[in-house]
Formats: C-alpha cells, sequence, structure tokens
C-alpha cells in the first residue's frame, strides 16, 4: 500500500544522491560523504514536485461541481457512502492496513476492477458492443488524484468522504467514458451504486 510506495521513493531518493551504495563498491581514490536520507528526500521534493503533472484535479472538481445531475446523485448517496467508509476504515484498522489498499480491494472484490462488454441491439437493428474498463492502476490514480500531494508525501492521506466520493466519481468516469450514451452523471451513478 501506501507504505510500500513511500519506503520506495525514499530508496529512490538516497540512492540518487548516494550512488555509491547502489554499485556496492567504494570509490578509487577520494572518499565521497554521504548525504543523509533527509536531506536527499527534500532535495528530490524540491526538485520534483513542482515539475511533476498535476493532473487533471482542479478540471474534475469544477465539472463534478457543476453537473447539477451529478451533484444530485452525489448527495443521494452520500449515507449509503457514509456507511461503506466506515466499514472500510474498520477493515482497515482490523487487517493493520490503510483505507487506500481497501478501497482498491473493495473494488476488486465488488468486480468494479476490469473490462466488461454488453451487447446490445439498437432500433435500426444495428448490434451494438459497449465496453467498460477500469484497471486497478485506474482506480489508484483516481484515488490519488483526490489528495492533496503535501499531505500524501508526508503520509497523512485523506480518507473523509468528500475525497472517497470523488474517487468513486473519477472511476465511474474513467470506468464508463467509452459508452457515449451515458452522461456525467450516469457515470457518477452507475460506480457509487
Amino acid at each position: 500500500g501506501m507504505e510500500h510506495f513511500l519506503t520506495l521513493l525514499i530508496m529512490l531518493a538516497f540512492c540518487r544522491d548516494n550512488p555509491r551504495y547502489v554499485f556496492a563498491k567504494e570509490s578509487a581514490g577520494k572518499k565521497e560523504e554521504t548525504v543523509p536520507v533527509i536531506q536527499c528526500v527534500q532535495m528530490m521534493m524540491n526538485e520534483f514536485v513542482p515539475r511533476m503533472d498535476k493532473g487533471n484535479t482542479i478540471e474534475f472538481r469544477t465539472m463534478l461541481k457543476g453537473d447539477i445531475e451529478a451533484q444530485g446523485v452525489i448527495e443521494s448517496y452520500s449515507e449509503k457512502i457514509k456507511e461503506w467508509l466506515e466499514k472500510l476504515n474498520e477493515k482497515a484498522k482490523n487487517t493493520k492496513t490503510d483505507v487506500y489498499t481497501q478501497f482498491i480491494n473493495f473494488l476488486d472484490e465488488k468486480g468494479c476492477i476490469g473490462t466488461r462488454s454488453i451487447e446490445t441491439t439498437e432500433a435500426s437493428g444495428l448490434q451494438v458492443t459497449h465496453k467498460s474498463e477500469l484497471s486497478v492502476l485506474n482506480a489508484r490514480h483516481s484515488f490519488l488524484n483526490t489528495q492533496d500531494p503535501a499531505e500524501l508525501a508526508i503520509g497523512r492521506p485523506s480518507y473523509d468522504l468528500t475525497s472517497m466520493m470523488e474517487a468513486l466519481a473519477r472511476c465511474g468516469d474513467k470506468k464508463y467514458s467509452t459508452i457515449l450514451q451515458m452522461s456525467f452523471a450516469a457515470r457518477v451513478r452507475s460506480m457509487v451504486q
């Protein structure tokens, strides 16, 4: 989960600034000083965070707030999602994992992750195949795009109702984006049901 990602990030930062530990050999003449781990992480964050892709967080939130029908869907399912979120928190405590891991596991258990195809026949007699797809990577990105990068970098992700609703809305938008007949609100509804 999140711990593995942060461990990898710290290891990359350390190895980047202390290459002699990567290859496990000492330099032949001069002795290099070891850069402390905290300084390695700080330098990497200062260099790379400003250049990172900011994603479509602002655009998506604007679209979500601007769609009255989608807001109605979110409002109508907020109690159900709140109860689900409490169950995720409880399950995370019992299994000694985090809510992020439980979120991905839940989507996988419920069959939300993967590819689904449905064949329909239109009024004209034309047979059409509708395909929906959500990968684990898409679900992870949907969750991570709802987070504040500064808080996430120090291991404090937000599992509040607003963030989780947005994560589900993002998953629905991604999963059903190829079905042109579905409105944005219908894509959100299909995911939160």
